[in-house]
């Protein structure tokens, strides 16, 4: 959830308000910006989350979804073994797979794991657009079905 922004140009749109009364508001709301600011970092600090989060639980959690995806993906050091197996990979007489396999399986796992990344996305842009039709979530339904599946192997 985006916090409303004050700049102190938004002050020259109002040039029927007096100077003194333009200078108030800038100091009020730029107080009453940083101050809930710290309130929030605190409660996220102290609880794990702050006030906006089950404001609009639905958009943080696909906020949160889409940055912690996108680092699995871009960070993530393993593959999970379900992956292999979906795709059929043997093992050879050591029960290691070849370079080859591990490169295919990476590749598939990060196509899993963007399709998920991007799915919420959409969902983040729709929601944010308030506008819901079916036809425009089919990539996020997706992508839900994709967290569901391998939510057990969100793991770095």
């Amino acid at each position: 959830m985006k916090e409303d922004t004050f700049e102190l140009t938004d002050l020259l749109d109002m040039p029927e308000v007096p100077w003194y009364e333009r200078a108030v508001y800038a100091v009020k709301t730029l107080t009453l910006g940083n101050a809930r600011k710290v309130k929030n970092a605190w409660q996220r600090a102290t609880r794990g989350y702050d006030d906006t989060a089950w404001w609009s639980m639905d958009m943080y959690l696909a906020d949160t979804i889409v940055k912690l995806v996108k680092e699995l993906r871009m960070r993530g050091v393993g593959v999970p073994a379900v992956i292999y197996t979906e795709l059929g990979f043997p093992t050879n007489e050591d029960g290691e797979y070849s370079k080859e396999a591990h490169i295919l399986v990476k590749n598939s796992w990060n196509k899993i794991l963007f399709e998920i990344e991007e799915g919420f996305k959409q969902y983040a842009y729709v929601d944010n657009c308030m506008l819901h039709p079916d036809a425009e979530l089919k990539k996020f339904h997706h992508s839900f079905e994709l967290l569901h599946k391998y939510f057990q192997n969100l793991w770095s």
